[in-house]
């Protein structure tokens, strides 16, 4: 049987703070306030690429950039990274999203 403890202090000697990749937040769903229906966004599209505009409880808005999306539960579920610091990761539904920067609009 391996002794655990020894395999946890090698693993740390492999990989010192240095060589750690910065940290990333994430934001889950129940973490972000809805923004109230019968909105126009209702039935605007969001899609992979796309800039999203997200306002947790607990801070300020912020945007980030839409990295992949599928269907859960009968419901798609989106997944984004802030464009800037600090690095967040956002999972939300259509109903989290405040205002949305299409991709194909900012490329023309």
């Amino acid at each position: 049987m391996r002794n655990t403890n020894q395999l946890n202090t090698t693993t740390k000697n492999l990989f010192p703070q240095s060589f750690t990749a910065s940290t990333t937040k994430n934001i889950w769903r129940d973490q972000l306030i809805r923004r109230t229906s019968g909105d126009r966004l209702d039935q605007a599209a969001i899609n992979v690429g796309d800039i999203v505009y997200l306002k947790p409880v607990d801070g300020p808005a912020f945007r980030s950039r839409v990295i992949f999306n599928t269907p859960i539960a009968g419901q798609t579920t989106y997944t984004s990274e802030t464009v800037g610091h600090p690095r967040i990761r956002a999972r939300f539904h259509h109903a989290d999203v405040h205002a949305v920067e299409s991709a194909q609009e900012l490329r023309s």
